[in-house]
């Protein structure tokens, strides 16, 4: 049987996609997982309480206000990674947070999950996004759509979105161990940014402290212990709020 020439040249394109995109979803499945031990230290941690949906992770402080953090992961990394660190934001500054859930725990293929929290918690009067590595990348695009996001969180992460009209408030945190979003990388996208923007530095914190989830590949040895970041970080977002 003799194939038309355009499916001579149609099919084998066609299979060359199906069998990349079974490759995309196969690397996509094997995330970076969180890690065990401050995994279990941010459930026990009675200064809030941790609930979970298909959609998102919530964690509430015993003392909420008016405030509400929206967080969208980094790529492939287990939403879970970030809850010791940010439960430690929460109790801080009474501030309801929300971890997302993206498919394939990629941020962008989840640009617009913000939407779904924001509808189940319309009592929320502040929103702020948030976001690490792709998923504060991701974050931008959304809050670029949405003026009236009050400011954005961004760790270890840049906006490769102009943003720079948007009146809300910004806080950058880089990590001076960073290999994978670095400090020239951050400072070449600043100015997509707000005049205002805030650029706060970790020294000795790398990629993957902005979660819990083991060392990543191509990142560097971080030279600051989980706790002391986990310290150094809770005050930086707490000094950003307590500042407007």
């Amino acid at each position: 049987m003799r194939f038309p020439l355009f499916l001579k040249i149609l099919i084998p394109i066609i299979l060359l996609f199906g069998i990349l995109s079974l490759g995309f979803v196969a690397w996509a499945k094997q995330p970076y997982e969180a890690e065990a031990d401050p995994l279990a230290l941010a459930r026990a941690d009675e200064r809030v309480v941790i609930t979970e949906t298909s959609q998102y992770i919530w964690i509430k402080p015993q003392e909420v206000n008016g405030k509400a953090l929206i967080f969208y992961p980094g790529a492939k990394v287990d939403p879970h990674a970030y809850l010791w660190k940010l439960s430690d934001v929460s109790a801080r500054t009474n501030m309801q947070i929300f971890v997302t859930k993206p498919r394939l725990n990629m941020a962008i293929f989840g640009i617009n999950q913000a939407d779904e929290v924001r509808k189940d918690f319309p009592q929320v009067t502040t929103w702020y996004m948030g976001g690490h590595s792709l998923g504060g990348s991701m974050a931008c695009f959304y809050t670029r759509e949405h003026p009236e996001i009050a400011g954005m969180v961004l760790t270890g992460a840049y906006c490769s979105t102009d943003v720079s009209a948007h009146t809300g408030k910004f806080l950058t945190i880089h990590g001076g161990r960073d290999e994978l979003t670095t400090l020239r990388d951050v400072q070449a996208n600043q100015s997509k940014l707000p005049a205002t923007a805030v650029l706060r530095e970790i020294p000795g914190m790398n990629h993957a402290q902005a979660g819990d989830y083991g060392l990543q590949n191509g990142d560097a040895p971080a030279s600051m212990g989980d706790e002391e970041v986990r310290e150094a970080y809770s005050n930086l977002i707490q000094q950003f709020l307590i500042s407007e």
